[in-house]
């Protein structure tokens, strides 16, 4: 199963081939994959 949980995009990086995102979720911030998403801006 798969949640939607709202956040806010702080930053894109890339590493090597994956596009790599910070994402602030009401004050805790976690790096997530933005491959699916490559049109995701902050």
């Amino acid at each position: 199963m798969c949640l939607a949980i709202p956040g806010k995009l702080i930053a894109v990086e890339r590493e090597a081939d994956i596009i790599m995102g910070k994402v602030d979720f009401g004050g805790t911030s976690r790096r997530v994959c933005l491959d699916h998403v490559p049109e995701a801006q902050p």
